[in-house]
């Protein structure tokens, strides 16, 4: 049962990812067609384990929802701006 809800649990961490950078709000920000390919990999990248739970493939390790819960709150941290996460990442600017 602790296995199940360690899944469910990073499964929800991975869905909230997903749907933070998917509503992403550009505004009058400058369009970057490889900053956009990045954020549709990592929308599908942390989509897939939402349904990969939901069709019971998916064990999670609290090693793996460590991670997720961390790359969530980077995420969170930066409004879901891959931008911003792929210059922190590149050149170690402060966000």
């Amino acid at each position: 049962m602790k296995a199940d809800l360690l899944s469910l649990i990073d499964a929800a961490i991975c869905v909230a990812i997903a749907l933070r950078i998917m509503l992403f709000h550009r505004a009058d920000k400058t369009y970057k067609k490889a900053i956009s390919w990045i954020a549709a990999g990592l929308i599908l990248f942390y989509g897939n384990f939402a349904l990969l739970w939901l069709f019971g493939y998916y064990q999670s390790s609290w090693p793996m929802a460590l991670f997720n819960l961390l790359s969530g709150i980077v995420v969170f941290a930066v409004r879901g701006n891959v931008a911003k996460l792929m210059a922190f990442a590149i050149r170690g600017k402060q966000v």
